[in-house]
């Protein structure tokens, strides 16, 4: 069962895992700019050294420190996503958060 839940802002949710998309780059705008302003330096670092580039069906997984989030995932969306690479993004980010009781996401925000 799926219970579809509007938080107001990230700074007030919470959940097992966060969702974000990320264009290529990788561009840490939007959500993923968020999650990084909270999470620290250390997390831009630790995505480079696992070379993650924002490229589609890329996935990244941190832990979630101080943002009310177990973990956050990062999804690749590339540099122009369509409906069907946000879906696939979704789709991957999904199955890397799959041990999570409950999931939050973004993606649904993305153009």
């Amino acid at each position: 069962m799926v219970d579809l839940v509007s938080a107001g802002s990230l700074d007030s949710a919470s959940a097992g895992a966060l969702i974000v998309g990320t264009r290529l780059g990788p561009d840490f705008s939007g959500a993923a700019g968020w999650a990084l302003e909270q999470l620290g330096d250390g997390v831009a670092e630790h995505l480079g050294s696992v070379e993650f580039e924002g490229k589609p069906g890329q996935v990244a997984t941190v832990p979630g420190g101080p943002t009310g989030f177990g973990s956050v995932v990062f999804a690749g969306l590339g540099d122009d996503p369509d409906a069907e690479t946000i879906r696939q993004a979704a789709g991957a980010a999904g199955n890397a958060a799959r041990r999570s009781a409950t999931v939050a996401t973004t993606l649904h925000l993305e153009d």
